[in-house]
């Protein structure tokens, strides 16, 4: 048996896999760990879906352990690349600002000789 808590939206934070051990175990009865938990049979194993996170849910209604997917934050490489563009568009910006400044301030000086 294994024993999971859970938050009140089904999200699973907690999982013991040894409630009755002896030394290991959590050092209470069923009937009280039930008052804060759930025991299960078994947890069922997560797809692997590339740039998603499983986050295991248990639904009490149904008594059913499920996984919902959550987007995974970028990678540190997906994340530079992205900075990198980022720094980019902001050099091209910045030598179009430049050139502007650079016509006005000719016109600027054409009007007045």
């Amino acid at each position: 048996m294994i024993y999971i808590r859970y938050f009140a939206d089904g999200r699973v934070y907690y999982e013991h896999y040894k409630p009755f051990h002896p030394i290991d175990g959590l050092g209470q009865t069923k009937e009280k760990l039930e008052e804060s938990g759930h025991f299960v049979d078994s947890i069922p194993v997560p797809e692997m879906i590339p740039r998603k996170i499983p986050v295991l849910k248990y639904n009490s209604d149904t008594e059913e352990l499920f996984y919902e997917y959550e987007d995974a934050p970028p990678s540190e490489v997906d994340r530079i690349s992205e900075l990198e563009r980022e720094l980019l568009v902001s050099k091209e910006d910045n030598v179009s600002n430049m050139l502007a400044i650079t016509e006005l301030y000719e016109l600027i000086l054409g009007g007045t000789t």
